[in-house]
């Protein structure tokens, strides 16, 4: 949680406080308020089709939980041996989630 309702300011202080980027101000280019246009049913369906266009070329970039790795999985036993690389944002600062 960015605000630090939950676990403190350390969300914060770790990606930014003015939005949640790194305080990176984006070109204005980024913020178009037109929703994208696909065909594809989820995200997952996405990353398979995809990688199944142009297997071995494409480096996946998870950036929050692997759900939609996962599926994508779950979708296509072929979906890992199509992906080029799999980058995972993960880790903590001061140790894990706990459950509460």
């Amino acid at each position: 949680c960015l605000t630090g309702a939950v676990h403190g300011d350390l969300g914060a202080y770790v990606h930014g406080r003015e939005n949640a980027l790194g305080n990176v101000v984006l070109p204005e280019f980024c913020y178009d308020p037109r929703p994208l246009q696909h065909s594809h049913a989820s995200a997952a369906s996405f990353l398979v089709d995809t990688c199944a266009r142009e297997p071995g070329q494409v480096t996946v970039i998870a950036l929050g939980p692997l759900t939609n790795v996962a599926e994508a999985l779950r979708l296509s036993p072929d979906f890992a041996s199509n992906v080029r690389r799999l980058v995972i944002m993960g880790g903590t600062v001061h140790g894990g989630q706990e459950a509460q």
